[in-house]
């Protein structure tokens, strides 16, 4: 995996729920780029349970298949 970009943007805190979506944006020959959000909800302490959500971080990653010997192979297709 290759890391192309990351963002952090707030600090999880302990009781936060964090959610990660992924989104893919490319589908190359040995390799797939995807999109990361992570979101996190976390309960606001003053007056009474409401619930907040915050964009936590952001991230594109590049995942590569290799065979045995770490070179790079070609992904299956459908």
């Amino acid at each position: 995996m290759v890391v192309s970009s990351f963002v952090c943007k707030q600090l999880v805190f302990v009781c936060d729920t964090v959610n990660f979506y992924f989104n893919i944006i490319k589908i190359g020959r040995a390799s797939i780029t995807v999109d990361v959000s992570v979101y996190a909800q976390r309960t606001v302490q003053e007056g009474g349970e409401e619930i907040c959500i915050i964009k936590m971080a952001e991230a594109v990653l590049v995942y590569v298949a290799i065979v045995e010997n770490r070179r790079p192979r070609m992904l299956l297709q459908e």
